[in-house]
């Protein structure tokens, strides 16, 4: 099916014409390379669109932007470093934010779930040398529900005020 990206694809490149994009295009089908499988890949029929080669060259030189990223670990001890991150399925991401130096060196975290269960407790959302406070919303329904809050307070927040 078209625009379909799939486990394995075996992709073959038998043809007299050169079109645009077209090894792009087969190539981009698949999920992992370990999953490519490419018969008769001709490097001569390759062709990339003159109108690509200008739009990248002007990327390249005229419309460069400078990265910009907040490091909250480099600023002043006397102010406070806040993160507010709508969040979804936060419960299958937690390791990923308790590994995150840039979230992890703030002073309050809070999430904004999309999803979670009455069930859920604040312990499993727990951060190394953060408080955690796990506001659900109001709800007799036991499946994840919308807008509950998570407020993560480092402990040397407090040392802070």
């Amino acid at each position: 099916m078209p625009g379909d990206t799939l486990d394995q694809v075996v992709v073959d490149f038998t043809t007299s014409r050169k079109e645009a994009h077209a090894h792009y295009v087969g190539l981009s089908r698949v999920k992992t390379l370990d999953g490519l499988f490419v018969l008769n890949l001709a490097a001569d029929k390759i062709h990339v669109s003159d109108n690509i080669k200008t739009e990248m060259s002007k990327l390249r030189s005229e419309r460069q932007s400078t990265l910009s990223i907040h490091q909250p670990y480099l600023h002043s001890a006397t102010s406070y470093q806040l993160a507010f991150l709508n969040t979804k399925s936060l419960h299958k991401h937690i390791d990923c934010i308790r590994r995150d130096r840039f979230l992890t060196a703030c002073d309050l975290l809070m999430f904004c779930e999309t999803r979670t269960s009455p069930t859920d407790q604040s312990e499993f959302y727990h951060i190394d040398s953060f408080n955690t406070e796990l506001f659900h919303r109001l709800s007799n329904n036991v499946q994840r529900s919308h807008y509950t809050l998570l407020a993560s307070f480092s402990e040397f927040s407090l040392e802070k005020g």
